[in-house]
């Protein structure tokens, strides 16, 4: 340890002994109270690079400061000094010294000041906490945030202008199969294999559909054409819909009204209803019944969709309405992106709602969501 024994301050050996002061980890230093320096350690030596004069040097024993947005700090604004300055402990700053070497070290300062027993202001004692690593390191964190962001981006322009792409020739070939089915009889077998294609060409039309909405919620371009609309017509004309296409399950629709008005987008809002379904019955292959309940509460519509299939493990519940996430990895054989609870949650959101799940594994899952009815609801 480097000190000046004319420091008046309890600071020294007898506040802290210097076989202790030279051994810290972390660089300290104190100045008398014209600013200068009285005694430093060797931490603070190694943080410098350079052995200041007693006495002689002020305030700081670094060869150059700078503010913590790179610009140059004079000697008597550093925080040491305006700790001396305005007798008050100084917090929350933070500098970069340099070297006479040209390295630079970034630190958090801790300037105190020293008083004599009488209360007299005789310094002031600076710890000097090194935080290179961690800024180099979040540095490189927010540059891996930024690349991920930057693909991420990049991803989504792909998928819409792949989804975009495909949309025109997909309309083309379902027009043709049109076309070519009419010049078939209705008891011709190929007539057969020309559905099967019609429906699977209306799969990769949803899917593709659902990518460009993907790509709509993240570049904030998804719009909402509101109106006033019943719901519960809404979910029956959804479950007759879906009994034509998946006649093996049996839906059940309990209600305590005929009708309910609700404002919003009655085409996104029968998209959410018709993923919720669909869901139901994809994940219930050991069942054969999905029961839909449609409620009102204080002007707040109640919709659930409850299924007896294989259910969604605990730790997974939260995770389901991420994008492209998809539970039950076991079940590898269901097709889907995990883009459709994704995006149910983003039309609910912006319906002023929320939608949320309650599963127990192997008994099933209730899917609900709640969104605000219109001014004037129908009773």
């Amino acid at each position: 340890m480097n000190q000046d024994t004319s420091l008046t301050s309890k600071f020294g050996s007898e506040f802290f002994p210097p076989e202790l002061f030279d051994t810290l980890p972390v660089a300290i230093y104190t100045c008398d109270r014209l600013g200068y320096i009285t005694s430093y350690n060797k931490a603070a030596v190694a943080l410098w690079g350079r052995e200041p004069e007693l006495k002689k040097d002020l305030w700081c024993g670094s060869w150059k400061i700078f503010g913590e947005d790179g610009s140059p700090m004079p000697l008597d604004t550093c925080p040491m000094a305006m700790a001396l300055k305005e007798n008050r402990p100084i917090t929350g700053a933070k500098i970069v010294v340099q070297c006479p070497d040209g390295a630079k070290r970034n630190i958090i300062p801790h300037p105190v000041p020293l008083y004599d027993n009488e209360g007299n202001l005789t310094g002031a004692i600076n710890t000097l906490i090194d935080i290179t690593d961690q800024v180099k390191s979040n540095a490189q964190i927010q540059k891996l945030l930024d690349e991920t962001r930057l693909l991420d981006a990049r991803k989504d322009e792909f998928i819409g202008l792949a989804s975009h792409e495909l949309k025109t020739p997909v309309t083309t070939i379902g027009a043709y199969l049109q076309l070519i089915a009419r010049t078939f009889s209705p008891e011709d077998s190929t007539k057969t294999l020309i559905s099967k294609a019609q429906y699977q060409l209306a799969k990769l039309n949803t899917l593709i559909a659902d990518l460009l909405d993907i790509t709509e919620l993240q570049t904030g371009s998804l719009d909402l054409s509101t109106n006033d609309f019943n719901l519960i017509v809404l979910v029956k004309e959804v479950i007759e819909m879906m009994r034509r296409i998946n006649p093996s399950h049996e839906l059940t629709l309990y209600s305590d009204r005929d009708e309910l008005s609700v404002t919003g987008d009655q085409k996104r809002m029968e998209q959410v209803i018709t993923n919720l379904i669909s869901n139901a019955t994809k994940y219930s292959y050991q069942a054969n019944h999905v029961v839909i309940r449609i409620s009102a509460v204080q002007d707040v519509a109640n919709v659930s969709v409850q299924d007896f299939g294989i259910g969604i493990e605990v730790e997974e519940q939260g995770r389901i309405f991420h994008r492209f996430y998809r539970a039950n990895k076991s079940n590898s054989h269901i097709s889907g992106l995990g883009i459709g609870l994704y995006m149910c949650n983003e039309i609910i959101l912006r319906h002023q709602g929320r939608l949320w799940v309650e599963s127990t594994p192997g008994s099933g899952s209730t899917f609900f969501f709640e969104i605000p009815c219109s001014v004037h609801r129908l009773n």
